[in-house]
C-alpha cells in the first residue's frame, strides 16, 4: 500500500504532515486501482506544496473542518502590494523601479508563497541572484 494512504471499504483516506500536525482527509473515492493511484498522486502534490510553502488547505479540501481552522497567511505578493500602496512619499520613478524589480525578479520566484512560509535560505538565494 502506498505511503500515507489508508484504504477503507468505500473510501480512501490520506494523511500528511502540515504545520507540525498529522492531517487526515477522506476522499469520496471507491478503492479501485485507478483511484488509489489518483490518491497517491494527490498526496504527493500536497506534500510537495507543503515542502515549498504554497499549500492552501482550502484549495484541496474546501469542506474540511481543518480548512476552516487553518487561517491563510497572506502571500509575499499580497504583502508587497500592500506595502507599495503605503509608500506614497516615494517619487514616481523610484516606485516604478521597485515595481519593476518585484515583477521581474522577486514575485515570479516567491510571490505566491505565504509570508509565514518564506525561509531565510529562500531570501538569501533570491538576493544572491540579484547581484
Amino acid at each position: 500500500m502506498p505511503t500515507g494512504l489508508v484504504i477503507r471499504d468505500r473510501s480512501i483516506k490520506i494523511w500528511f504532515m502540515y504545520q507540525g500536525k498529522r492531517c487526515w482527509e477522506s476522499l469520496p473515492l471507491k478503492p479501485t486501482t485507478a483511484n488509489i493511484r489518483h490518491a497517491t498522486k494527490l498526496r504527493e502534490e500536497i506534500c510537495t506544496r507543503i515542502a515549498i510553502g504554497v499549500f492552501d488547505y482550502a484549495e484541496f479540501f474546501p469542506h474540511s473542518k481543518r480548512a476552516e481552522e487553518t487561517e491563510r497567511s497572506p502571500t509575499f505578493r499580497e504583502m508587497a502590494e500592500a506595502w507599495l500602496s503605503t509608500v506614497n512619499q516615494l517619487s514616481h520613478s523610484t516606485l516604478s523601479r521597485y515595481r519593476g524589480m518585484l515583477n521581474s525578479h522577486v514575485l515570479p520566484k516567491i510571490g505566491d508563497i505565504p509570508i509565514d512560509r518564506i525561509q531565510y535560505s529562500t531570501l538569501a538565494g533570491l538576493l544572491a541572484t540579484l547581484d
